[in-house]
């Protein structure tokens, strides 16, 4: 048990640090941000950077119940000096959520599934729409599936897909040889 949470804090780790350091490499360049756009962000309430990690827990709580999502306990994990919660889904290792926060704000979300078949497809789909609206309040579900299937079908044969939006919230998933899925929200 301790070694799958610490695994799956490693990864996590790694991926923010992958993808940061991927947007400063990025032949993309991003038109600079005006004065008033930095202010509207710094403003927007309804994506998740700018609540608490109690409203972020208790709002996970509502959306899962009304999707019949069993949420775990929210484990409290610490590794590298940063605090994660580990949350175990329908009661199985197979699926569990981390939330990485820093004092009371949350910095990033994760889903991690250890197996991807074709038996499983909708409930990963499920999983991830619900950390979708988590971190945006302003989507719903149906955008949210959207916003999945759309990563889905951009992945193809890579490992890996990636799209920021107009929230300025980066969604990705990335996958691996041992068909795990990694769906990471920043």
């Amino acid at each position: 048990m301790q070694y799958t949470k610490l695994i799956l804090v490693t990864v996590f780790f790694f991926l923010l640090l992958w993808c940061n350091s991927k947007t400063k490499d990025s032949d993309v360049q991003e038109k600079p941000k005006s004065e008033e756009q930095v202010k509207v962000e710094a403003k927007d309430t309804h994506i998740y950077k700018s609540k608490l990690i109690e409203e972020i827990r208790e709002e996970m709580l509502k959306l899962a119940n009304t999707k019949s999502i069993k949420v775990g306990n929210f484990e409290n994990l610490l590794f590298e000096g940063k605090n994660y919660y580990f949350i175990k889904i329908n009661g199985t290792e197979e699926y569990s959520y981390l939330i990485n926060y820093s004092g009371f704000n949350v910095e990033g979300m994760l889903l991690k599934v250890s197996k991807v078949s074709k038996d499983n497809m909708e409930e990963i789909e499920k999983l991830a729409a619900t950390l979708i609206q988590l971190s945006d309040d302003r989507i719903n579900e149906a955008r949210a599936k959207s916003i999945y299937i759309d990563l889905l079908v951009e992945l193809g044969d890579k490992t890996e897909s990636k799209v920021i939006l107009e929230n300025g919230l980066s969604y990705e998933i990335s996958v691996n040889k041992i068909e795990e899925l990694v769906f990471l929200i920043q």
